[in-house]
């Protein structure tokens, strides 16, 4: 759980797609994500407030592993990561990730 904000949680997306999404790269220097997809949800009371969200990034490892990374915000409380994987080695690798960009961004970890 962490109480970092909507920007640094963007950039916690950024960087596990950056260090574990399957990227192609083109001739000229450009790159893909050819399976790299992101979506979100979220929900909100009468007076159009945001009660709670829940936002996924969707991929497959340069190892051909199948991800899902997720967080569920509830404003107020911390947010939580969820990581689905086919391989323990990559969850760990993508909860590294995680923990390093809260950390280089100065948030707490709440256990």
């Amino acid at each position: 759980m962490t109480t970092a904000d909507k920007p640094t949680i963007r950039k916690v997306y950024d960087a596990v797609q950056e260090s574990h999404a399957l990227c192609i790269e083109e001739g000229d220097g450009k790159r893909s994500w050819p399976t790299y997809g992101e979506g979100a949800k979220s929900w909100k009371d009468d007076q159009g407030d945001v009660d709670a969200s829940r936002c996924y990034s969707q991929f497959t490892t340069q190892d051909n592993i199948n991800c899902k990374v997720e967080d569920i915000r509830i404003p107020g409380r911390p947010t939580i990561f969820l990581i689905n994987t086919d391989g323990s080695k990559t969850a760990m690798a993508i909860h590294n990730t995680i923990v390093d960009t809260l950390a280089k961004n100065g948030v707490s970890l709440k256990k």
